[in-house]
């Protein structure tokens, strides 16, 4: 189970592929549903990850980012809290040592505008306010995780605060102290006006049978 922070992980290794001028990328998934990074269509994500791959790939093959033709807001969140209460569950997911963040309770928001925006999202009874910019802008929300070892083999992670993205000039994060269930939203207004509501197609769970922390992915376009 390796913790990507919904598409931070991602954003982070295509930009660096730009950044760097790679001469050679590969987008390398098996579409294995259980290894939860298949990039195609799907009930949990919908066509989120197939719309980002081709906004990063035009960027790194024209080596600046491909102009804004229709604005887009998405949303990933995990299926449940990483501390929800399972009611059948006979084992666990956890990470291996050698994985980067330990399992975190977090909401990622990524935004292609025309011109800035205010972003509201809220979940539950939480809510948190960001001014993007124009153009590709990433957003987490986290809460750092209390979590020290590695699970079943009981090998500390030795990963803190220093494991977890920070601001730059492409992404905002935000660390929370608390996160609620509920169905996570976001609305995109300007001068007052609202312009994009996404409401996630799948709720953040604080209850269910298994654990399930798959990455869920929700967007809209205008």
């Amino acid at each position: 189970m390796a913790e990507t922070l919904g598409v931070s992980r991602y954003c982070d290794q295509w930009r660096r592929a730009i950044a760097q001028h790679t001469a050679f990328t590969a987008v390398q998934t098996w579409n294995d549903f259980s290894e939860d990074h298949g990039i195609t269509d799907s009930n949990y994500r919908g066509r989120t990850l197939i719309a980002l791959t081709r906004y990063f790939t035009d960027w790194y093959h024209a080596g600046t980012p491909p102009t804004i033709t229709r604005e887009q807001v998405y949303l990933f969140h995990h299926r449940q809290l990483t501390g929800a209460r399972l009611t059948e569950a006979t084992i666990l997911a956890h990470n291996d040592k050698w994985h980067l963040t330990p399992t975190t309770d977090y909401l990622n928001v990524v935004t292609l505008l025309h011109t800035p925006g205010t972003v509201r999202l809220q979940v539950g009874t939480d809510a948190w306010t960001l001014d993007a910019p124009a153009g590709f802008h990433e957003w987490l929300v986290y809460v750092p995780s209390l979590r020290t070892t590695a699970g079943d083999n009981n090998e500390a992670f030795n990963h803190g605060a220093d494991s977890y993205p920070v601001t730059d000039a492409g992404r905002t994060v935000t660390v929370a102290t608390h996160m609620a269930a509920g169905t996570p939203t976001v609305t995109l207004t300007r001068q007052g006006a609202v312009l994009a509501t996404v409401t996630s197609r799948l709720s953040l769970a604080d209850t269910a049978r298994w654990q399930d922390l798959s990455l869920v992915g929700t967007m809209t376009e205008w």
